[in-house]
């Protein structure tokens, strides 16, 4: 009777092993492809099945535990903030328990995370300017977009990068489309772009002037020369017409012996008006008060000499505060540039 009661428990023990599952579960994740770019938070979605019953899904992000779910569902969702990490390339993918403890694994993805911060820039100098940006498809690589003054624009780039930002002033301004006048301003920096949102600030330094023109006289004017005689001496070749208009002429170095000469088509009484620098000072301005030593200009008004302006053929206008001038004046005319303070 014995023998007998310890061959059935025998068969009855083989019976449970033979009832016992062994068969892993399926698990793949189903809304992400091998090679995708992805961004901030990403819903990763995870099928997970099983013969029986599915007891836990777990989601690796470069064989680290991401996220874990133990509750039953059709679909299995994981939340997975890309931007807590660096940019660049990970691995991911999911495993799957049953309620036997057979484990399964889905095919491990790659991807590529790459998540950018804000560059807010601003045109503060009085001129637009060109910024130059990468572009594949461009000539030479780069496109450029067109920044009025006073406009702010934004730039998208990778966090924890240097961006490499550059920009000019136009050759030639409004009104002398077809002419070089004057200098070119440039800006070519490096921005250490972090963790958080910046904000920028282009100016032109105050080695530089901006000068204007206006003809009220008789005739027009046939060229301008600024800094006669000097190491920088600079002509600007525009004929500008005695129609009253305003004409932009460019950048140059501004000193406090800096010369502009206005030369003149046949005037019956003067070849030329001129401020040598020496008696007759420039005048120069900034059209902020709070920074009076940058965006430095220069804007003058030619009349005809008379007895009822006491002989004076050209006055300043818009008169704004007086510009302070920086003593170095061969220094190139690179453009400044600075954090916009809060």
């Amino acid at each position: 009777m014995k023998k007998i009661l310890s061959i059935s428990i025998l068969l009855f023990l083989f019976a449970c092993e033979d009832d016992k599952d062994e068969t892993p579960p399926t698990v793949n994740i189903t809304n992400i492809q091998m090679g995708s770019e992805l961004t901030g938070i990403i819903e990763v979605k995870v099928d997970a099945n099983d013969n029986d019953a599915i007891s836990l899904v777990e989601f690796f992000v470069n064989g680290e535990l991401s996220g874990t779910s133990k509750i039953s569902e059709a679909i299995y969702s994981f939340n997975w903030d890309t931007d807590a990490g660096d940019n660049g390339s990970y691995q991911i993918y999911a495993k799957a328990t049953d309620e036997s403890d057979n484990v399964a694994s889905s095919n491990i993805i790659t991807v590529n995370v790459l998540n950018r911060r804000t560059l807010t820039m601003k045109n503060t100098t009085l001129v637009p300017i060109f910024h130059w940006y990468p572009d594949e498809e461009a000539v030479g690589g780069y496109a450029y977009q067109r920044v009025q003054s006073g406009d702010t624009w934004k730039i998208e780039v990778p966090k924890n990068s240097t961006y490499k930002f550059i920009a000019n002033t136009p050759g030639g301004f409004e009104n002398t489309p077809d002419y070089d006048c004057g200098e070119t301003i440039f800006w070519d920096s490096k921005i250490p772009v972090a963790e958080i949102d910046l904000g920028y600030e282009l100016w032109v330094n105050n080695n530089y002037f901006l000068l204007y023109t206006k003809n009220n006289d008789i005739v027009p004017i046939s060229y301008t020369t600024v800094n006669k005689d000097l190491t920088y001496e600079k002509s600007c070749y525009v004929n500008i017409p005695n129609s009253g208009q305003e004409y932009n002429l460019g950048f140059y170095i501004a000193d406090t012996n800096s010369n502009i000469y206005w030369y003149l088509d046949n005037h019956p009484n003067y070849s030329y008006l001129y401020v040598n620098g020496d008696s007759k000072k420039i005048n120069y301005q900034a059209s902020n008060a709070n920074y009076t030593d940058r965006n430095i200009y220069a804007k003058y008004d030619l009349q005809p000499a008379s007895e009822s302006n006491n002989g004076i053929a050209f006055k300043t206008y818009d008169n704004r505060y007086i510009g302070v001038l920086n003593n170095d004046i061969i220094s190139s005319p690179q453009g400044g540039i600075g954090k916009i303070k809060d």
